[in-house]
């Protein structure tokens, strides 16, 4: 064999060497393995409980996780999940608050314990843009003569309804 083909072909196997040196050592960093994220302290402080009170509307009640409150100047109040949009809850506090005409079936009456010793009605219903069930609790607060409507579905809502309370 010719001394410069020997070269060449000695050259062209080294060669070769380095790029499949180089592919294997990259596949090796590439570890199917991965490891959660460490919760930073923001993080942590993003799902401690929160208490929002309204001395207007007269209510008070918890609520945690990553929750974006947005208040009107006409009563109405909007908490979402910044997490997942679908679940969010609506207050308004107002003099008269129309009811939803619905059956008897998909009405329920709640007294005593139920809401700080107050009767309240739960309207069972579906939200007329996409059928996502939706319920509607309203009731009368005691001593400021208003009526006070939360409506919503899911885990924020029930969080909200279960720790509500009633300012005198």
């Amino acid at each position: 064999m010719p001394r410069n083909t020997f070269i060449l072909t000695l050259l062209l196997a080294v060669f070769a060497a380095a790029v499949v040196a180089v592919n294997l050592a990259g596949s090796r960093g590439n570890s199917p393995i991965s490891t959660e994220p460490t919760p930073t302290p923001a993080q942590a402080v993003q799902t401690q409980q929160r208490v929002y009170t309204d001395p207007e509307c007269g209510i008070s009640f918890r609520y945690t996780g990553t929750v974006n409150l947005d208040s009107s100047a006409n009563g109405t109040l909007a908490l979402t999940d910044t997490t997942d949009a679908a679940d969010s809850v609506h207050i308004t506090c107002q003099k008269a608050i129309p009811r939803p005409t619905l059956p008897a079936d998909k009405i329920e009456h709640l007294t005593s314990d139920s809401i700080s010793s107050l009767s309240a009605t739960l309207y069972h219903d579906v939200s007329p843009k996409d059928g996502s069930p939706l319920d509607t609790l309203i009731f009368s607060h005691p001593s400021n003569g208003k009526e006070i409507s939360i409506s919503g579905a899911g885990a924020l809502f029930t969080e909200v309804t279960n720790s509500l309370s009633i300012l005198q």
